[in-house]
This record gives structure tokens, sequence and C-alpha cells, in this order.
């Protein structure tokens, strides 16, 4: 049992730097989950709980609004990734499900906590738009181009636009919470958008019963 113990111990790990950025993440994910939200992180605070000193944490980001936005990002984005099933409609449809089922849960309540912090913080709006918004966007982007592109999705669309008609609904009734945001609202919502967004020459899958 020792020689094993001793194996284990001296068996080469990630790297310490690795390990102290993981750790500080998830010590300002925790805090965001905290009933005080983003009024509770500090740059001293993410260090205390990572167990790393306050310079380790201003090593990678500058303020506590970069490490809020980058912790959420890193905890998000594997859940809310575009499928590729080979209709544009399907992965939308797929992707935005996904989404509400994220805004609807804990993590839902971190980024309000972050959206409501980044009203009266410059620093953190911006590290919001530029972490989480624009990805999202940019990958959206590139995904209706190459629809264009196939001929399934009109031409003459202005890709934004057509993302806010996509996306802003959700976001509203995020905010709101006046309506359910559920997979019947998803429906809902890619039926009418695409029904001005997909050429009208290609193939359209069935409508579903709800």
């Amino acid at each position: 049992m020792e020689k094993v113990l001793e194996k284990v111990e001296n068996r080469p790990g990630r790297p310490r730097c690795l390990d102290a950025r993981r750790a500080i993440l998830e010590a300002t994910w925790e805090i965001l989950g905290g009933a005080g939200g983003f009024a509770d992180l500090t740059m001293e605070g993410i260090a205390e709980r990572a167990g790393v000193g306050k310079t380790t944490v201003y090593r990678w980001w500058p303020n506590k609004a970069s490490v809020a936005a980058e912790a959420f990002f890193t905890r998000i984005e594997p859940k809310v990734r575009f499928p590729d099933t080979g209709s544009l409609r399907e992965d939308i449809r797929l992707q935005m499900k996904e989404l509400c089922k994220v805004l609807t849960s804990r993590n839902g309540r971190v980024l309000r906590a972050l959206l409501g912090g980044g009203q009266s913080d410059p620093e953190l709006i911006e590290a919001f738009r530029s972490q989480w918004m624009e990805p999202r966007r940019v990958k959206g982007r590139e995904i209706l181009s190459k629809a264009v592109r196939s001929g399934e999705m009109r031409p003459d669309i202005d890709l934004d636009l057509a993302l806010d008609a996509l996306y802003g609904p959700i976001y509203l009734r995020f905010h709101v919470k006046h309506l359910p945001l559920d997979d019947l609202f998803v429906d809902q919502l890619c039926d009418s958008v695409f029904e001005g967004l997909l050429a009208k020459t290609s193939a359209r899958p069935r409508s579903r019963a709800h």
C-alpha cells in the first residue's frame, strides 16, 4: 500500500498555474452564486477562496468583472454550443432550447446578477459583451451565412437583425419573467421567425404538433 501511495504522490500532475487558474474560476463562480452575487465579489475574496495570492489573480485578469465573465463563460459555453444536424432551422431550435435551460437554472440566476451589476459597472458589461455575447453572435453569423450560401436562407437578410429576432424574445422573457422559457415557446418562436428567413424554395420541416 505504501508503494502505491508513493507512486500516486510522485505522479506528474497538471501544471500548478493551470490548477490555480481553475481554482480562481471556481471560487469566482461560488461567490457569484451566493446571496450577494456580483456585489460580494472582490479580487481579495476570490484569491482567499481559491487559496492563491491576489497577485496571481491579477496575473490573468485586470479586474473582477473580467474574472466574473470568464467564470460564467467557462461554465456555460459547452452547454450552449450549436449542434450540426444539417438543418439551419433545427440547429438554431436545439441551441435555443439549451440556452433556455441554462437561463432557467442556477446559471441563469448568476447571469442575472452579472447583468444587474453591469448596470453600474461599465467594465462588467463590456466583459460580458466581449466574452459571452459577441462569441455567440460570431458563431450565429457563421451558421446563418452558411445557410445563405447553401440557399436555405434568403440572401437579403441582415444577419444581426435575424439574430436579434431569434434571441431577443428569449432575453426579454428572461429579464421580465412575464411568460415561461420552455420548449413550446422556442418552437413557436423559431417557426414564426423562420417564416421570414428561409428561402421560399428551401425545404421546410413539417410543423410540430404542440
